[in-house]
């Protein structure tokens, strides 16, 4: 038994959790007979051997950073007590869990926090074999930079990426006329034909990716709404059919258009009464919309709309990095009083700086994206003043103190979401309207796409937690409507 232990927190991983566990492998393998604990879903738990699992904990639980600090205070005791010391290691996605575990580092214990994001970033410059400044470290919590030429993966002949992979697939269902439910494709016949057509395609030994690039097609083609799925013998598995939901072009006959009229002698233009930037903007509007293919509106399209006028939507990954600083910026205040506006401005600066550490460039525009999530938290009341009482969303709030967060605010920021979608949209239905819930609630990007049937179990759980609280019932004809009794807030402190 040694000093030293190495935690690994994977309970916020989207998409496939055993690349996450590949990853820390190659990383972080074990070493002077310390063995990694896993601290995990309880839908990834199966991944793993029970002995290494340190515990099971919904991806919202912030109880598990003090314990995780505690057993790194207990294996430093150990290390003192005569026992073999290392430098123990604790990675994870939660910022309060790093910043926990930094604090304990500048105290001069010998442990190390990383954010699992830094090693993705790693991993992704791996792929192309470029340069890549490596953070290295060189003593408890001290890292210093390298730089180091890492040989890609399937260097012998370069897997496909995604979006190439997809317009090949697309190719394929359109050109085989696999377009409705009466013509539909084997799921499993898809990768075949696109090596045949490309090789790229093909399992290449040592690269995740190219492992899991067929449910990542599909996986996307389900949440872009361009492919639909569905079973040949409803309960069995390996018999998923898929089909192309994109409209066929219409070839138009010059013929058929007719012709021009005799144009008659130019009038003068009359002089605008607009101003010429929004008829520049209008007309730009105009254009791009002639250019553009139409977009297929669904039910999610709906409810980011709702979300959006209501100045409450963004962005998932937005939300979570944003939701992580707030955390990080109370936290790192300790006993000073900060202002609302003071802990927004912070949450702000560091969710920029999280975005660049994880390489998360989809968002445009911070500054308004910070405003949707503030006025979201304070809608939800999540925030507490220093008497431990919401703040609200109403004139003076910027001015407030801020004491702390409700416990399971994230939880209670994703049930808000939702009772809003509820509240806001006619008929949410629980059968057909969950998966599109999921979707506006957690949808991922197109490297890292999600299986649908986890984007809609992580949606039940919202629903559930909901019902619970006495916030939504469900009537016979399964539509979900709202029967407000308490305070989320308040339902997840326990006061009620």
């Amino acid at each position: 038994m040694t000093g030293s232990v190495l935690i690994v927190d994977i309970r916020r991983h989207r998409g496939n959790s055993n690349l996450v566990i590949e990853l820390v492998g190659r990383n972080y393998p074990a070493a002077n007979g310390v063995v990694p604990k896993w601290l995990v879903r309880p839908d990834q738990a199966h991944l793993l051997p029970p002995d290494r699992i340190l515990g099971q904990a919904d991806q919202v639980d912030g109880s598990w950073a003090g314990r995780i600090v505690d057993l790194v205070v207990q294996s430093a005791a150990k290390a003192q007590n005569g026992e073999t010391g290392t430098p123990s290691w604790v990675l994870s996605y939660d910022m309060c869990i790093v910043s926990e575990i930094r604090k304990l580092t500048a105290s001069g214990f010998a442990v190390t926090a990383v954010h699992i994001g830094q090693l993705h970033t790693e991993q992704r410059f791996a792929r192309f074999g470029q340069s890549r400044p490596l953070r290295v470290v060189n003593g408890p919590g001290q890292f210093s930079l390298e730089s180091r030429n890492v040989a890609p993966f399937g260097a012998s002949e370069p897997s496909m990426s995604l979006e190439e992979a997809i317009k090949l697939a697309k190719e394929i269902l359109r050109e085989g006329g696999y377009t409705s439910p009466e013509r539909a494709l084997l799921q499993k016949d898809l990768r075949p034909q696109m090596i045949r057509r490309d090789r790229r395609a093909a399992r290449h030994i040592g690269d995740p990716n190219s492992d899991t690039l067929l449910s990542d097609i599909v996986n996307a083609g389900l949440q872009e709404g361009w492919l639909k799925r569905f079973r040949k013998i409803p309960g069995k598995t390996g018999v998923e059919l898929i089909y192309l939901t994109e409209p066929q072009t219409t070839v138009v006959s010059i013929d058929r258009i007719p012709r021009a009229e005799t144009r008659q002698e130019a009038q003068p233009v009359p002089t605008p009464s607009l101003p010429i930037e929004v008829i520049a903007q209008a007309h730009q509007s105009e254009s791009s919309t002639v250019s553009r293919p139409p977009k297929h509106p669904t039910r999610a399209t709906l409810f980011e709309a709702t979300l959006s006028k209501a100045r409450i939507g963004a962005i998932p990954e937005t939300r979570d990095l944003l939701l992580d600083a707030v955390e990080q910026a109370l936290s790192a205040a300790r006993d000073k009083a900060l202002t609302l506006e003071q802990v927004f401005a912070q949450a702000l600066s560091l969710a920029k700086t999280l975005a660049a550490e994880q390489a998360y460039d989809a968002e445009r525009n911070w500054p308004v994206a910070e405003r949707c999530i503030r006025r979201l938290m304070l809608s939800a009341e999540v925030i507490l003043d220093c008497e431990e009482k919401p703040l609200q969303d109403r004139i003076g709030s910027s001015s407030k103190c801020v004491g702390k967060l409700a416990s399971e605010f994230r939880k209670v920021c994703s049930a808000y979401l939702a009772e809003y979608i509820i509240r806001h949209v006619e008929g949410f239905n629980y059968d057909d309207d969950t998966y599109y819930l999921s979707l506006t609630l957690f949808r991922r990007g197109k490297q890292r796409a999600v299986a649908a049937e986890d984007l809609k179990a992580k949606a039940d759980e919202i629903l559930a937690y909901l019902e619970s609280a006495g916030r939504i019932h469900m009537g016979e004809d399964r539509v979900i409507k709202i029967s407000p009794t308490k305070s989320l807030s308040a339902v997840a402190q326990g006061k009620v």
